[in-house]
Parts: structure tokens; C-alpha cells; sequence
């Protein structure tokens, strides 16, 4: 009998701990959704109960009714603890209500009257377990800020970005089939030439598919550049040993790789800065011979490690880096890491293998990459945490040319001003407005530097398609490290749109942050200043922010909106900012379903509804169709000085719609927001962003 019980009581105190440290583990690796947190502290909660329901049938003389008066206070302090702490941070709750429950267990075990050394014993173990856990997540982000603040150097990128030299003479190059070899040789040498010459080499990558989305992109950066530079010669060369001929004999040196070694050709590319070389696998050794380059360098069988212990790593650029794919060298940006002097460094594969990159990096970092299957939200909230600013863009190509095309260059035509650039918005009404409902439409993903200077250009699913109109009305999202590292882009966006149209800056930063993580005010002042600076060149005085479930309970509910309002503040204290759009990370960007937050007595305006029909996602449901938001709509208020009279109303850019007109995954997302404007009765006014924040600004009443 001794015996049973022993068991037993070993096997429960074993598989809480066990549910206790493996939620610990696959919360901290995996980044379990909401849903799966739920059900996981749920079964937590009834699993404990039933345990202690056994003990107190069993080990205790009362009666039946106290013994259920008993169980019911207990589940009601556990439930409320688990609701009070999960608003903080789900884990945490998680861990600390079993562990609570754990110790009760083990405590009483037998008995109130013969609590012996047992029970005294586990119950300090789940105590010090609570405590160890919970303490392994807060104190070495303390500690590690702490360091962070005293050693790391703070970034300042407000003097600008690294560009290549302004091109006279560009040469086409189409990439009809592409070789890692020559991948990596032309690579070096866009980085090369724009680095040391007045040459520029421009790869169009040519296939038989025509939706391919790197082609659509070449034909608009050509018009621009003919229409904004035209004194840049543009020459086709289809031959790779021509183009050879033309600019062999502009370089002078090279190093030698391993081609078919991701880490060997890594660090070579990030040594070009330092020695003005291309990089050269065995396979292209003639050319060197050829044109008397000279090897100034070997990193045959060199690794990361052997770079980050080198007397070289102390002069690699930490606060502009790269996350690439040397091996698919078309779509890396390794030829402006030879402009920029940046690190590049092997895309990581786990989120621990990233921040072992994260803590060499300045504070106010920008880092640019894909995910390589790395959660997005685990991604871009450690970036946060280490005071960073993400830039999601999986690949691009000739970063390092486009960013020869300076602003000042540019022929004053057009969009083009003495300052920057105009955007064609005709001037907001803020008279507009009475007895309607007002409806801003944006499309997401603007802060993709790949996205917004590539496919959302010319492609038939974005910017480049059938269904946009003149008078749409509708706002795309805008990249701030676009505009200020390729304004080429930026010319080329605005030369496109309509007066109806408009553009916000996303998400938060240049790039792509979530401000709830930032613990380093003075870096993040940095972000909010390079931001406004971003705005006050493409012209645009509307930012959309982002961030995620930090401050949401288990469901994804609104907790308290406001809360957000400390960092709302430092974005709606620039002139030049009028307002914010904010979607959140969860519920698919509209959880917090319209609420408006005053920050300065500017508007910050959560997404009321979301259009999405995205295969990945299994939350989106008939409230994200065009349908049901367009009803909605049709039923909302027409009070001009209330909140609930306006909605901002977000366009998932990776949905949109089929030959049918079906909402559907990765299709026409203009078609998609067309339909729904058509959708809205007359009495729905869709106005840009820019007219949306000025009508807030002049007609709520707050």
C-alpha cells in the first residue's frame, strides 16, 4: 500500500514538473499561438484540479460539502492567477499557476495533521522550480540590457546610408541560366563597380514564366531611370564574356572562395570592402589571368567563426546587416555589402542561433534578411529586444545599383522636388465628411524593401494591376529604407499613382519593429527620428505601426488599448507625423477592432476589419471576406465627430482575388480592395490616409 502511494505521489509530482518545463521550453522555442496556449493551461488547470479533488476525497476526514467548498476556492484562485498574470505573459502564467497547484499537492499529501519533511521538502523544490523559471526569463534580458547599454555603441544613421557612385554608363545583363559561379563573380562585381567606378551592371533574371515576380520589377526601374537620369547610358549585353570584355578591365582585385562553400564564399564578400575586390571561385580563375587581377586574399576553408576572430571583424559595419543565402546569389544582397562594408552572415535556422548574431550588433541596428522557417514574430520581437530595427525582404536584387540613383541627381520633373519627392494626393477636405461614414483601405506589407522595389511595382497581384483605377482612392504602404537607401523606387512608386491614391510609411520604423519590446529609449529615439526623416523625404505624414499579443489577454481581446498610448507618444510628437494606423500582430491585424488611442491629440487608429484569405492561416474567418466587411460598413455610423464614423480597414497584400472574383490566397489584391469600395453605399466616403487622419483631427470630438 506504502508502496502505491509512493508511486504515486512520485508520478504526479514527475509529470506536473514535466508540464511545467516542457510548456517553459516549447513557449521559449516554438512560439505557440494563442489557441494552443488556451487549451495548453487549460488542461493545466484540470489536471491539477482532478489531482486535488483525489487528495482531499481520499486523505481528508470532512465533509462532503466542505470538501466541494474547497475545491471551488481553489479553482477560483488558480483561474483568477492565471488570468491575472497571462495578460503579461502567457508562459509565465502557465508556469506559475502549475507550480502553485504543485506545491499544494505535494504539501498536502498526508495530510494537514502530518505534513513531514516529504511534503516540506517538494513543496520548496516547486517553489524554487517557480522561481528559477520565471526569473531565467526576466533577469538575463536585464542583465544583458544592462551590458548592452554600457558596451555596445549606439547607431546613428540619420547622416545617411552608403551608396554606390552615381552611374554614368549601365550595363542590362540577363540572367537566361543562372550558375552559383557566376552568381557569385557578378554579385562582386555590381559591388565592386559601384564601390570604385562610375559603371554599373543591372541583372535582369529572364525566365520562360512570365508571372515570374523578379522580372516585372526591370522594365519600370528602365522607364524611370530614362525619364528621372537621362544622361545614364542603358546598354543590353547578353553575353557573359562581352560583359566581361567591358568590365574586366575596371577591376584590379579579387579574392579567391570556395564556391561551393556557403561559409567560404560569406566571408569573402564580407572582406571586399576593405581589399576593392570581386570574389572569384576556382572555376572563373581565367578571368584573372585575363585581366591581371591580382589575389589579395584566400577564404578557402574559412568559416564565420574564423571571420568573427579575425582581425577583420572589428571593421565590418554592425549597424546596417544581413541576413543571406550566399548560394542563391542572384536574390542576396551581398553586392551592397561590398558598398556598405555591412556583415553578412549565413541566414540562421532558430531564433537561439540569431541572438548568438544579435549581441554583437550596435544598438539601433538594422538588420535586413529573410526567415529561413524562423517564426516572424519570434524574429522581429528579438530584434526588438535587442534594439534593432528588422527589414523582412528574403532576397533583391541590385540593391547596390539602385542605391547609385541619388534624389539630387534626379531631373526636377514631375513628382521630384527641391526636398524630396511630391506625392500626387490632391489636398485633403476636412470639411467632408458629414453624415457619412469615412473608410481609409490600406495594403500591408510595405515595409518588405523586396516587395515595395519589386513585385508591388509592376506585378499583376499589387500595383501593377488591371483593376486600379484613378479613382479608387486606395493607400499602399511605403518602405522608409526604400526611400532613403533606393529613391529610385520611391520615384518610380509615385510617378505611378494617382491623385486619389496615397502612401503611410510602415511598420514603426524604416523597417519593422514591436515598440513594447524596446527597453533602450535612447536607440529607439534614433528609430522615431531616421522614421520621420524617411517621411519628411517621400513626403508621407502617416505611419502605420505594428506590434503584437504582449499587451492582449489569452484570447486576443482588447485589454486596455491605451496602454500603448507611452509609445504611440514618441511617434506622434514629430510635426510632420499627423497620425498612426496600428494593426496587431494576432487576430490578423484587426483585434483591436477601430479603437483610437489620442497620443499629442493626434488619432492612432486600430484596424477595424482585415481582408484575408490566406492558406497559412487558419484564424481568418466570413469577418475577413469582402462581403461581410462591406455590410458592416454599410451599417456603421455616419456621425462625423464620433470615432465609430471612421474605420480603417486593412488589405492582407498575399490575398486577393481569382478569375471569379473569389477571395482566394496570393492573387489580385487591388481587384480585392476594388471590390469591396464597389461594395460601400453612397453614403461611405473612401478617402486616403492622409485625408482620413486630417478628418479625425478636424471633426472628432474627444
Amino acid at each position: 500500500m506504502r508502496k502505491s502511494k509512493n508511486i504515486l505521489f512520485i508520478a504526479v509530482v514527475a509529470l506536473a514538473s514535466a508540464i511545467i518545463l516542457s510548456e517553459f521550453g516549447l513557449i521559449r522555442a516554438l512560439r505557440l499561438a494563442s489557441l494552443s496556449y488556451i487549451i495548453l493551461h487549460c488542461c493545466f488547470i484540470i489536471f491539477f484540479q482532478i489531482a486535488l479533488s483525489v487528495l482531499i476525497m481520499v486523505r481528508y476526514p470532512i465533509s462532503r460539502g466542505k470538501k466541494i467548498l474547497a475545491l471551488s476556492v481553489f479553482f477560483f484562485l488558480i483561474t483568477a492567477l492565471w488570468l491575472l498574470l497571462i495578460g503579461y505573459r502567457q508562459f509565465v502564467a502557465g508556469i506559475v499557476c502549475s507550480g502553485v497547484a504543485l506545491s499544494c499537492i505535494t504539501l498536502f499529501w498526508d495530510g494537514p495533521k502530518k505534513i513531514r519533511w516529504r511534503g516540506l521538502a517538494c513543496a520548496g523544490l516547486s517553489f524554487l522550480m517557480i522561481v528559477t523559471v520565471c526569473l531565467s526569463c526576466y533577469l538575463p534580458g536585464k542583465i544583458q540590457m544592462k551590458k548592452r547599454l554600457e558596451d555596445a555603441p549606439l547607431a546613428d544613421h540619420s547622416a545617411g546610408f552608403a551608396h554606390a557612385n552615381a552611374p554614368k554608363t549601365v550595363y542590362r545583363f540577363p540572367l537566361t541560366e543562372y550558375k552559383t559561379e557566376d552568381g557569385v563573380l557578378l554579385k562582386s562585381l555590381q559591388g565592386c563597380l559601384g564601390l570604385t567606378s562610375d559603371v554599373q551592371i543591372l541583372l535582369e533574371n529572364r525566365y520562360e514564366d512570365q508571372r515570374n515576380r523578379e522580372l516585372y520589377s526591370i522594365p519600370v526601374y528602365l522607364e524611370t531611370i530614362e525619364k528621372y537620369y537621362p544622361e545614364v547610358t542603358l546598354t543590353e549585353v547578353n553575353d557573359f564574356e562581352e560583359l566581361l570584355e567591358k568590365v574586366g578591365p575596371l577591376i584590379e582585385n579579387y579574392i579567391l572562395c570556395d564556391e561551393e562553400d556557403p561559409e567560404s564564399c560569406t566571408v569573402a564578400f564580407n572582406l571586399c570592402h576593405r581589399f576593392r575586390s570581386v570574389v572569384l571561385g576556382k572555376t572563373h580563375l581565367r578571368y584573372a589571368e585575363k585581366y591581371g587581377w591580382k589575389r589579395v586574399f584566400d577564404t578557402t576553408g574559412k568559416d564565420e567563426k574564423w571571420l568573427m576572430n579575425s582581425e577583420y571583424f572589428a571593421s565590418l559595419n554592425k549597424s546596417f546587416v544581413f541576413m543571406s543565402k550566399p548560394l542563391s546569389m542572384f536574390g542576396s544582397y551581398a553586392d551592397y555589402v561590398i558598398i556598405s562594408g555591412s556583415w553578412m552572415f549565413n541566414l540562421k535556422s532558430t531564433i537561439k542561433e540569431l541572438e548568438k548574431i544579435l549581441c554583437h550588433l550596435d544598438r539601433n541596428f538594422i538588420l535586413v534578411g529573410g526567415l529561413n522557417g524562423m517564426d516572424e514574430r519570434a524574429v522581429v520581437s528579438a530584434v526588438s529586444r535587442y534594439s534593432g530595427t528588422f527589414i523582412f525582404s528574403g532576397a533583391m536584387c541590385n540593391v547596390s545599383a539602385l542605391s547609385g540613383f541619388r534624389l539630387e541627381d534626379a531631373a526636377k520633373t514631375g513628382v521630384n522636388t527641391e526636398s524630396g519627392v511630391k506625392r500626387k494626393t490632391t489636398n485633403p477636405n476636412t470639411e467632408t465628411g458629414k453624415g457619412k461614414h469615412t473608410v481609409c483601405v490600406v495594403l500591408s506589407d510595405g515595409d518588405n524593401m523586396r516587395f515595395v522595389s519589386g513585385e508591388a511595382l509592376a506585378y499583376p497581384n499589387f500595383l501593377g494591376s488591371d483593376q486600379r483605377t484613378k479613382e479608387n482612392n486606395l493607400t499602399y504602404g511605403m518602405s522608409g529604407m526604400a526611400t532613403l537607401l533606393m529613391p529610385l523606387v520611391l520615384l518610380a512608386h509615385y510617378d505611378r499613382m494617382s491623385p486619389a491614391e496615397d502612401y503611410v510609411m510602415q511598420l514603426g520604423s524604416v523597417g519593422y519593429v514591436l515598440p513594447s519590446y524596446w527597453q533602450d529609449d535612447e536607440a529607439f529615439g534614433k528609430v522615431t527620428d531616421l522614421l520621420a526623416q524617411s517621411m519628411e523625404v517621400a513626403d508621407i505624414h502617416v505611419v502605420e505601426l505594428m506590434d503584437d499579443i504582449s499587451f492582449l489577454d489569452a484570447t486576443d481581446a482588447v485589454t486596455d488599448y491605451n496602454s500603448m498610448q507611452r509609445y504611440f507618444d514618441k511617434y506622434t510628437s514629430y510635426d510632420n507625423i499627423n497620425g498612426c494606423l496600428f494593426i496587431n500582430f494576432m487576430d490578423l491585424y484587426s483585434g483591436f477592432k477601430g479603437k483610437v488611442c489620442w497620443s499629442n491629440n493626434k488619432p492612432v487608429v486600430s484596424a477595424r476589419y482585415s481582408v484575408w484569405n490566406d492558406i497559412d492561416n487558419s484564424l481568418a474567418s466570413e469577418q475577413n471576406s469582402i462581403e461581410y466587411i462591406a455590410d458592416a460598413i454599410n451599417h456603421a455610423s455616419r456621425d462625423e465627430r464620433s470615432e465609430d464614423g471612421y474605420s480603417f480597414i486593412i488589405m492582407h497584400a498575399w490575398s486577393g482575388l481569382d478569375e471569379n472574383g473569389n477571395l482566394v490566397p496570393n492573387r489580385d489584391a487591388v481587384a480585392a480592395m476594388t471590390k469591396l469600395v464597389s461594395l460601400f453605399d453612397e453614403d461611405v466616403d473612401v478617402v486616403s490616409a492622409e485625408e482620413f487622419i486630417d478628418r479625425m483631427n478636424k471633426n472628432v470630438k474627444r
